[in-house]
């Protein structure tokens, strides 16, 4: 996989008790990605839901991305229990 993060400007409102408290045009960071190889080429980006409002936040998100598709590395150990 492939990542990388959009960084555009919204208008965002933010709430509390269900009145408006501050509204305001804030930068946003998005985080995009797509497959590797010819298929992500064919297939394009595609956006994982989540925003960020500081860029740092989207960085450590796309870490943490990578460390999963990278997964556990270790060996099964099976052991087979005979019943008689």
């Amino acid at each position: 996989m492939k990542y990388r993060i959009k960084q555009y400007e919204d208008l965002v409102t933010r709430y509390k008790g269900g009145k408006i408290i501050t509204e305001g045009v804030e930068k946003i960071y998005q985080i995009e990605y797509r497959v590797a190889g010819f298929w992500g080429l064919l297939m394009g980006w595609s956006e994982i839901g989540s925003q960020f409002f500081t860029e740092e936040e989207a960085r450590d998100k796309v870490e943490y991305y990578k460390r999963l598709d990278k997964g556990p590395r270790f060996e099964k150990q099976i052991t087979y229990i005979n019943i008689d």
